[in-house]
């Protein structure tokens, strides 16, 4: 069974400038959104760090991140532009 993935105007604008921006950059982020049946929509992006970083400061990022958007009931989906992390 796979899944159907939506990306929402807000998150893949979010990505895609923040990319832009920092093209000669390695970048982490964050994606939110919520599941229902297979269905993945992804609504919102929270850009984390320009470069490269140790695992625990990734950890306690992403950790933050998810803690303040358990309240919404979010998914948190880990993306990354290549390059940032292995």
């Amino acid at each position: 069974m796979s899944n159907t993935y939506k990306l929402q105007g807000k998150a893949w604008r979010k990505v895609l400038l923040h990319a832009a921006k920092n093209a000669d950059k390695p970048l982490l982020g964050v994606v939110l959104g919520t599941i229902a049946g297979t269905t993945v929509t992804i609504a919102d992006a929270v850009p984390l760090f320009h470069t490269n970083v140790m695992a625990p400061m990734t950890e306690l990022a992403v950790t933050m991140v998810c803690g303040h958007v358990e309240y919404f009931c979010a998914l948190c989906c880990h993306w990354r532009r290549p390059g940032a992390l292995p």
